[in-house]
């Protein structure tokens, strides 16, 4: 755990990155099959909190199960294979993570110099995307493969010589799915 430089010093004066790294060697020295990880990087430094997530994949790939609880979407995300979100104390969602992220398209919220009528009507008529006026010439595109959808839109503007002003993609990810799936209201 990258503290035997510090046997000599009683775990009270530990810093929390120190001591989670401390938990974690507590919970593995007896080689378990199975670790409970709850919320294991709060209050964890970067470097701490980087040297966990390698141990932690470094135990998986040994062959450890492990079961990881964490209000950290983008942690769950990259160490996880197989992911339960439980809203209320029940499991609404239990899948792989490229499931789940299916369960989302993504966008593509761009402007452009002009509104002509035939962008819109060749927009929509892409398969598999959604066009969404969000202001004067400026659109969000939901699409499935976003990739595509942009050299679609850039085919588009080039064939109508629109100028594209500003552009920004988003792929689906845990958190977005997470909110979508329990809400977005504020919880107790």
């Amino acid at each position: 755990m990258g503290l035997a430089d510090r046997a000599s010093q009683r775990v009270e004066t530990f810093s929390g990155g120190m001591q989670r790294r401390l938990n974690l060697g507590a919970a593995i020295l007896h080689r378990p099959k199975l670790l409970l990880l709850d919320e294991p990087t709060t209050g964890v430094d970067p470097q701490s909190r980087n040297h966990l997530f390698e141990e932690i994949r470094r135990l998986n790939r040994d062959g450890v199960t492990i079961v990881y609880t964490s209000h950290y979407m983008e942690e769950v995300q990259s160490l996880c294979r197989r992911i339960g979100i439980i809203d209320h104390g029940r499991l609404i969602a239990n899948d792989m993570l490229p499931v789940l992220l299916q369960q989302l398209d993504g966008e593509i919220c761009f402007e452009t110099s002009d509104d002509p009528p035939a962008l819109r009507e060749r927009l929509q008529d892409a398969p598999g995307t959604k066009l969404q006026a969000v202001g004067p010439r400026r659109w969000t595109l939901h699409c499935r493969d976003v990739p595509g959808a942009l050299l679609r839109l850039i085919a588009v503007l080039k064939d109508l010589q629109i100028e594209l002003l500003s552009v920004e993609t988003s792929q689906p990810n845990l958190e977005r799915v997470f909110l979508h799936l329990t809400g977005k209201s504020l919880r107790d």
